[in-house]
């Protein structure tokens, strides 16, 4: 089971997910440097709740947040004299020698890994066919369970 905010975009879109979760989809296969990528992803279920019911949620929330107004502080040239946020950016965020970077440590290296190789677009033509083979066009289907 997925547990995902039912606050995010995700939620207001979650008929274009139900469609790419769905259990009719055609098997695909694509290997991807030294991994597969298989669809559908097996998720069986989706859950959408709000973070005060879920720990997990709060936490991806504060991870998400404090990584965005990171970021939203280094684009705009990063006040030097906001030492929380350049601590935040610098030390906490970014720095690949503490325990759990948020940025992947230079070790992490795709070509060395022998994961690089495709850019994406087969899954994205698989996604597209699929759509088309079944008559899906999300500009033009009701969410159901979205309030109007």
């Amino acid at each position: 089971m997925l547990i995902h905010d039912q606050s995010s975009n995700m939620a207001r879109l979650d008929h274009i997910w139900s469609f790419y979760m769905a259990k009719d989809r055609l098997p695909y296969e694509r290997d991807w440097g030294n991994r597969t990528v298989i669809y559908p992803i097996g998720v069986e279920e989706t859950t959408f709740a709000g973070s005060s019911e879920w720990a997990g949620l709060q936490l991806a929330d504060l991870v998400a947040g404090a990584f965005a107004d990171g970021a939203r502080w280094a684009i705009s040239g990063g006040d030097e004299h906001d030492k929380f946020r350049d601590e935040l950016w610098h030390r906490v965020l970014l720095d690949t020698q503490t325990e759990l970077p948020i940025w992947p440590r230079p070790e992490v290296d795709p070509k060395k890994l022998g994961t690089s190789g495709s850019d994406g677009s087969e899954v994205l033509d698989y996604i597209g066919a699929e759509m088309e083979r079944v008559g899906f066009d999300p500009r033009h289907w009701r969410n159901p369970r979205r309030r109007r």
